[in-house]
């Protein structure tokens, strides 16, 4: 009956234990995403102050780059193929 007991805590545990895991190892991705996200439109920025680039043309920058990152939702498709 003791066994029992500790074998069935030691499998709670062990399950939550993995299923804490996955769901911290998910947040960190998201997190990794959209931390990327945010460096590559800074970058994209800097890029538009930097060379003076017009207020139009500047602004279909900054649009091509936010759909071409829903499009992908932010996977590279050059990385995947090769």
């Amino acid at each position: 009956m003791l066994s029992a007991v500790v074998d069935w805590l030691v499998g709670v545990a062990l399950m939550s234990a993995a299923i804490f895991g996955n769901v911290s190892s998910i947040m960190l991705r998201l997190y990794r995403g959209t931390e990327e996200y945010h460096e590559k439109l800074t970058s994209i920025r800097e890029f538009i102050k930097f060379h003076f680039i017009p207020k139009p043309l500047a602004n279909r920058l900054i649009e091509s780059y936010q759909h071409s990152r829903s499009f992908t939702h932010g996977v590279d498709m050059n990385a995947v193929s090769h």
